[in-house]
């Protein structure tokens, strides 16, 4: 804001170099740390770094984000068992009923935000979406809107959801802020004015700036289309930018139900630039992947999903016998 060195360099008086230092050089040392702790660390790191093209921080945020994202997450997107990162890789031997804070991954999200704006790479954006869907709007219940500490992993594992006068920690806090932030991330405006449509939600974008409104009804996952219908008030020239995910096999674009050529492959951003119209229609169509993900250190340890969604076995309401109600899905290898 003032342009005075004194409060760059007092932001270096908070460095914690035991855990930085390593990251700036590319080690993963972050074996035994209490999680949450360090991401919001490194939020600050990445921050500076975008205020000032620091090359040393860049190194040290993008190097923790693709070291927890590869060697400490699990399929749901969130990390940590027991509030604390594991061994490098080691994730197979470190599923219990104390898995994946929420607040780690309401941290990440942050971070991952911060990435993608910097860099406009899909990998933040399919991150970014896995977890949003896959932990964040599976730790509230739906019942009374209370949010979960931890989410089990283990195999017949149960959520705990805390309650609104016997507990709370810092994901009570986070975790009322987690579901009023859906519409965080869906859009974004790039450097060229550019709007970049990320997530595959139902929303409606006011762009002011614009006097521009861009609604998006989709019913992703369930179906495989997703439709932004723009309000403008004259016709006006906007890249529009549409994320190709990975979980889609093919992708087609219509516009006013013409198709549309491009040659981007899935994780990319398909670029559309024309002048819109009042209520000029965008239909987006995918083909929708079913796969496995397996766990780093054990290849036989698959989870299934569909689009973005990890599936799970319904057990229903009852506490389960763990010797008969336990899905079990065992293949030939």
């Amino acid at each position: 804001i003032t342009g005075d060195m004194k409060y760059l360099e007092m932001s270096h008086w908070f460095d914690h170099q035991q855990f930085l230092s390593p990251l700036s050089r590319q080690i993963d040392s972050l074996a035994g740390l209490h999680a949450n702790t360090q991401i919001t660390k490194v939020e600050g790191v990445e921050n500076r770094h975008l205020l000032t093209n620091n090359e040393k921080d860049k190194i040290t945020s993008h190097f923790f984000w693709e070291t927890v994202i590869e060697n400490h997450t699990y399929c749901i997107g969130g990390n940590g068992d027991g509030e604390h990162f594991g061994p490098k890789g080691i994730l197979s031997s470190r599923l219990s009923d104390r898995t994946a804070e929420t607040c780690n991954t309401y941290n990440m999200l942050k971070l991952t935000k911060m990435l993608l704006l910097e860099t406009g790479d899909t990998k933040y954006s399919d991150y970014y979406e896995k977890a949003l869907y896959n932990h964040i709007l599976a730790s509230q219940n739906p019942d009374d809107g209370m949010c979960t500490y931890y989410t089990p992993l283990i195999s017949g594992g149960k959520k705990g959801y805390l309650s609104p006068f016997q507990s709370f920690c810092c994901c009570s806090g986070s975790g009322m802020e987690n579901h009023v932030k859906y519409g965080d991330f869906i859009y974004s405006e790039g450097s060229d004015s550019s709007l970049w449509v990320n997530l595959f939600i139902p929303s409606q974008l006011n762009w002011t700036d614009r006097k521009m409104i861009v609604t998006q009804d989709t019913d992703i996952p369930s179906s495989d289309k997703t439709v932004l219908t723009v309000k403008t008030e004259k016709p006006q020239s906007v890249i529009f930018r549409l994320r190709y995910p990975e979980w889609a096999e093919s992708m087609r674009i219509k516009v006013n139900g013409s198709s549309v050529s491009f040659e981007a492959s899935n994780n990319s951003y398909v670029s559309i630039e024309r002048e819109w119209k009042d209520n000029d229609k965008i239909e987006i169509t995918f083909k929708i992947k079913f796969y496995t993900v397996s766990m780093p250190d054990n290849v036989l340890r698959l989870c299934f999903f569909s689009a973005p969604v990890l599936l799970a076995g319904e057990l229903g309401a009852e506490e389960p016998d763990m010797e008969k109600d336990i899905p079990v899905l065992v293949t030939n290898n």
